[in-house]
């Protein structure tokens, strides 16, 4: 490992024992933690939805891997808007370690970790993963359900690996959670562990990692069925912003799994656009099956 990447989290495994013993009075709301990488056209959309759909007692905070694209000047005008906005900068790009980073800095009583190609998030989605929280006290991570067309999969996984249980009127499918818009108390984040800093490999699995911890702590991971987001995840979407090499790129880098080449194969005239996003908006779907 690089002698960098020693340093970097030997300071931040400092700083995490110091927050889990001495951490202040979290506030009321929800602490919004975005990474983001070269990718602007796709952090417009999801600052968009966020600012659309986040409540009142909110925070939203952006770790920027060292990104040389428009993605400054888009968190900008965003900054100026009604988002409570603070931006991070890091001189190099270490991925998805952000997120741990980020926490650090959160001062709400929860955090909600969002993927930069989320496009999309359903209305009322906090009230309801609350809700989902106060019927399954068990829970520790919870993710919102995700819209699976010909575009995307969403990155879930395949239905038989969850167990779907109903209270009080609301359905969690128990099993393994995705880590594009994922929620867990504050208070037991720095209880358990938190999320993985490991600045040398950019794409490491901090949602496999943090699920992990939750079990361990005796808690539960699940899905909120039914209140979907929009992943945008794989390559039509990529392709159809204009990312697919940086997809590669991203995939190549150290910690990720391998991925095959045909994977990149997209055929032009089946890729997405923004109107798909709209008609989903206006038919209500990121909250129906």
């Amino acid at each position: 490992m690089p002698k960098h990447s020693l340093l970097a989290r030997a300071r931040y495994q400092s700083r995490y024992n110091l927050q889990r013993v001495h951490r202040p009075q979290a506030r009321e709301g929800v602490s919004v933690l975005l990474t983001t990488w070269n990718r602007a056209k796709f952090l417009k959309e999801t600052l968009r939805t966020i600012a659309d759909t986040v409540p009142d007692a909110h925070e939203v905070l952006i770790w920027n891997n060292a990104s040389q694209d428009e993605t400054l000047e888009t968190i900008e005008a965003w900054r100026k808007s009604r988002l409570n906005l603070r931006v991070l900068h890091s001189a190099v790009n270490i991925g998805t370690s952000g997120y741990a980073a980020l926490a650090l800095h959160a001062t709400r009583e929860w955090l909600m970790e969002i993927d930069d190609d989320v496009l999309r998030l359903p209305v009322g989605w906090f009230e309801k993963m609350t809700a989902a929280f106060e019927a399954f006290p068990e829970l520790g991570y919870l993710a919102l359900d995700v819209v699976q067309d010909r575009y995307t999969t969403g990155n879930k996984f395949p239905q038989d690996a969850y167990h779907a249980e109903t209270r009080n009127g609301v359905t969690v499918e128990f099993g393994p959670t995705g880590g594009w818009a994922t929620m867990t108390p504050s208070d037991f984040y720095f209880r358990c562990g938190g999320l993985p800093f490991r600045p040398h490999k950019p794409l490491f699995s901090q949602d496999g990692y943090y699920q992990r911890n939750v079990r361990e702590h005796d808690r539960r991971s699940g899905i909120l069925k039914n209140v979907r987001a929009y992943h945008a995840a794989g390559a039509k979407w990529a392709a159809a912003f204009g990312y697919l090499t940086l997809m590669k790129e991203k995939y190549n880098s150290p910690g990720s799994p391998p991925v095959d080449e045909k994977a990149y194969a997209v055929d032009p005239s089946a890729l997405p656009d923004l109107s798909v996003l709209d008609a989903i908006s206006k038919a209500g779907r990121t909250e129906s099956a």
